[in-house]
C-alpha cells in the first residue's frame, strides 16, 4: 500500500510521475537530487497506493539537534492522480503513521499552487499570490485579457525579437543584466550565485532555457525559464538599464504567451510581487498581462 524510496531509484520516481501523469519541474528526480546535494539533504518520496490511483510526496529530509526534518525547495506537497475524498484521507493517515514511526518531528513546505494537497493535519498560512497566465485561452482572448497599457507598449515596440535558447553561454549575459538590476534595485549582494545558476541550468538540461529580447543585435532583456508540462516558470530576469525606455519586458512576455500556447503548455506563470499587500509596482506589471491570480500556502507539522 506505501513504500518509500530514494533518489537513487530514479527509474521509479519517474515510473510513478508518469503514472499521476505530472511532470512538474519541482517533483522531478533530476530537481530533487540537484537540492540533495545543495542543501546538503536527502531526497526521498513516499508512495501510497491503491491500485491504479496513487499518491506521491517528494521531499528534503535532514536531522538536525531537535530531530529529523522534511521540507521541500520552492513548491511541493504531496501529489495525486485522484482527488477522491476517501483516498485522500486514506494516505494522510498513512503518511502521519510513516511520519511518526520515521521519528520526523518537523514538516514545512509551500505547497504547490496547483497540484497539492495537505499531506496531515498540519496548518497552513497564506503566503503570497502568484500571477499566472492561462494558455488555454485563444489568441484574441489572451489579447483582450492584458491592460490597455500593456497592449500599447507591445504595439510600439519595434526592432524586437524573441528568441528561446538551452545553450548555457548565454547565461553570462543574463547574469550580468539581472547584477545590474539588482544593484540599481540597492541590493548589497547578489540573491543569485553564478555557479549556483549554472549549475542548476545544467543539471535542468531539457527542462531550462533563456528568453531573450533582441534588439539592435545585442541582447537587452533576458529570462531564465523553468518548464514542464503543462508549466512554464519566469524564474529570474533582467534588462539593459539603457534600453529601458523600451520597456522590453512587455514585448517579450507578450510573444511567449504566444509561443509557448503554440507548444503545448497551459500554465505561464510570472510570479509573484515583492510584497503582500497593495501598492505592489511588481506585481501590478504582471497582472498586467492577465488577472489570473493563484493563492499561496505553506504547510508546517510539528510534533
Amino acid at each position: 500500500m506505501h513504500r518509500n524510496i530514494t533518489s537513487n531509484q530514479k527509474g521509479e520516481w519517474n515510473s510513478i510521475l508518469e503514472m499521476i501523469g505530472s511532470k512538474d519541474i519541482f517533483y522531478t528526480n533530476e530537481y530533487m537530487r540537484f537540492f540533495e546535494n545543495e542543501r546538503d539533504m536527502k531526497a526521498e518520496m513516499f508512495i501510497f497506493q491503491e491500485g491504479k490511483d496513487v499518491a506521491a510526496y517528494p521531499y528534503l529530509k535532514k536531522q538536525e539537534t531537535s530531530g529529523i526534518s522534511i521540507t521541500s525547495e520552492r513548491y511541493g506537497g504531496p501529489i495525486s492522480n485522484t482527488m477522491d475524498p476517501g483516498f485522500i484521507k486514506r494516505f494522510q493517515d498513512c503518511f502521519m503513521k510513516f511520519r511518526s514511526d520515521s521519528m520526523i518531528k518537523n514538516e514545512q513546505y509551500i505547497m504547490h499552487p496547483f497540484l497539492a494537497f495537505m499531506s496531515g493535519n498540519g496548518e497552513t498560512r497564506k503566503v503570497g499570490s502568484l500571477a499566472y497566465v492561462d494558455l488555454s485561452k485563444d489568441e484574441d482572448a489572451l489579447w483582450s485579457g492584458m491592460r490597455k497599457y500593456h497592449k500599447r507598449r507591445i504595439r510600439d515596440s519595434v526592432g524586437m525579437t524573441v528568441t528561446f535558447s538551452e545553450d548555457l553561454s548565454g547565461l553570462k549575459g543574463f547574469y550580468g543584466l539581472y547584477e545590474d538590476n539588482m544593484r540599481r534595485a540597492g541590493a548589497t549582494e547578489s540573491v543569485l550565485d553564478f555557479d549556483y545558476l549554472k549549475s542548476l541550468a545544467s543539471v535542468m538540461k531539457g527542462y531550462f532555457e533563456m528568453v531573450n529580447v533582441i534588439f539592435a543585435g545585442e541582447v537587452i532583456a533576458s529570462t531564465f525559464v523553468l518548464r514542464s508540462m503543462p508549466f512554464v516558470y519566469f524564474c529570474y530576469g533582467g534588462q539593459s538599464w539603457e534600453h529601458n525606455k523600451l520597456q522590453p519586458k512587455h514585448f517579450q512576455i507578450y510573444h511567449s504567451m504566444l509561443a509557448y500556447k503554440k507548444r503545448g503548455y497551459r500554465y505561464m506563470v510570472l510570479g509573484s510581487g515583492r510584497r503582500m499587500g497593495t501598492n505592489d509596482s511588481l506585481m501590478a506589471f504582471k497582472t498586467g498581462f492577465s488577472n489570473d491570480i493563484v493563492n499561496v500556502y505553506e504547510y508546517r507539522s510539528r510534533t
